[in-house]
């Protein structure tokens, strides 16, 4: 079985092509460390580091089940790296 589906691949092949659009344009690329210098303030690192263990700690118990299979973990840093991250945020944006 392969790691990645196909359109997984292609996902990752666009998003690279993206990635290198952006850094050849100057005006993007200073942007685009804008944000990124931002996503990684001191606080926020807080908020991501909570989360990241919110989700080992989720993944350390059903790993111990027997429905648990390896094929799942890359499900699961997809979707931290996509929608975990911006439904911590959302969460903590409400209080």
């Amino acid at each position: 079985m392969e790691i990645l589906t196909t359109r997984e691949w292609a996902t990752l092949i666009w998003g690279l092509l993206f990635l290198i659009y952006m850094m050849v344009h100057k005006n993007i690329r200073k942007s685009f460390w804008n944000v990124i210098v931002i996503f990684c303030g001191p606080k926020l690192r807080i908020l991501w580091g909570i989360i990241m263990l919110y989700v080992f700690g989720i993944t350390m118990i059903f790993y111990q089940l027997p429905i648990w299979e390896n094929i799942y973990i890359k499900d699961i840093v997809i979707w931290f790296l996509t929608s975990g991250l911006l439904y911590g945020y959302n969460g903590l944006t409400r209080f």
